[in-house]
């Protein structure tokens, strides 16, 4: 998959990522899991009938007794700390058991000494797939960074290798592959931006090229953000009589094109765009190979299709 370079400026790592390592020598230490199958068992719960989970990017995963295994039996999943309302625990309960989602917690005993050798996964952070799909390579945070760079490609995002202490500068990210729709892609890449805890992904790695050299850049297989977090705002207005501007990052996409007093809607600039042609016609009339291309430029749209030659 070819990515479009961005432009931006690397950022600290941030020390909080320390505490997403985990390891068979310290079960208690929090870290990322998924779901690897459902138990089919037949016996009183929760001695049956619960999940199979893993720790992401990992070969092992230390289990209730200690021990190191490929995977862990929990007979119950804890959401209480998430505070979701009844529907939308279950709703993501039944993404978790899909494999549709991501949680941060810890491993631990049942409380009933009954079921004392049962694993409890208690969760601290749920993460829900946006799209939906079978997540394919590593697991990643992101989180963006903003500045200002002489030549393309540089880096656009701080990528952290989920329950690992390795990380590095992405110089693209290719949202649009996971098959996420456009609405979705804007919303997590203005999380990604503006939030300190960033967004999740699935993710393989590629590269970008231009003046700068050849950079490193991951291609999406799903998307992840915080379970109750609430939707991003619609898109703000902007343009018009009152001259309202927009966010760093943003531009004001003009609802047709022509005089300066023309209102719009803010829209962030892409990082990344596949080369796929499906042509769009800029305000500028320049032609766009396609619409993400455009709105990278920081363009209005004229209409779709090659623009007319003169």
């Amino acid at each position: 998959m070819s990515l479009f370079p961005a432009c931006d400026g690397p950022a600290p790592k941030n020390p909080e990522e320390d505490h997403d390592q985990s390891g068979p020598s310290d079960p208690e230490q929090e870290t990322f899991y998924v779901v690897t199958r459902r138990d089919v068992r037949k016996c009183a719960a929760p001695a049956c009938g619960g999940f199979y989970v893993q720790r992401v990017n990992q070969g092992t995963t230390t289990c209730a007794d200690g021990k190191a295994d490929k995977e862990c039996y929990v007979g119950t999943v804890d959401l209480a700390a998430l505070k979701l309302d009844a529907n939308s625990q279950n709703t993501f309960l039944a993404a978790f058991a899909e494999g549709h989602a991501l949680v941060r917690g810890t491993i631990g005993r049942e409380a009933d000494p009954n079921f004392a050798d049962v694993g409890v996964l208690q969760v601290s952070e749920g993460w829900a797939g946006r799209v939906g799909t079978k997540p394919n390579g590593d697991f990643y945070r992101l989180r963006g960074i903003h500045a200002k760079c002489s030549a393309m490609p540089c880096p656009m995002a701080h990528a952290f290798r989920l329950n690992t202490g390795w990380d590095m500068m992405v110089s693209g990210v290719d949202f649009a592959a996971s098959g996420a729709s456009q609405e979705v892609q804007d919303a997590v890449r203005q999380v990604m931006y503006e939030t300190p805890e960033g967004v999740l992904v699935a993710a393989t790695s590629s590269e970008v090229t231009g003046p700068n050299g050849t950079k490193p850049a991951l291609v999406t297989s799903e998307l992840y953000t915080r379970a109750g977090t609430p939707a991003a705002a619609p898109n703000p207005e902007c343009g018009g009589i009152r001259g309202l501007s927009c966010g760093e990052g943003q531009f004001c996409d003009p609802s047709q094109c022509g005089g300066a007093d023309i209102g719009g809607t803010c829209r962030a600039k892409p990082e990344a765009c596949t080369f796929d042609y499906n042509p769009v016609c800029g305000c500028d009339s320049k032609t766009y190979g396609n619409d993400c291309a455009r709105l990278s430029a920081g363009v209005g749209l004229a209409n779709p299709g090659e623009c007319e030659k003169n």
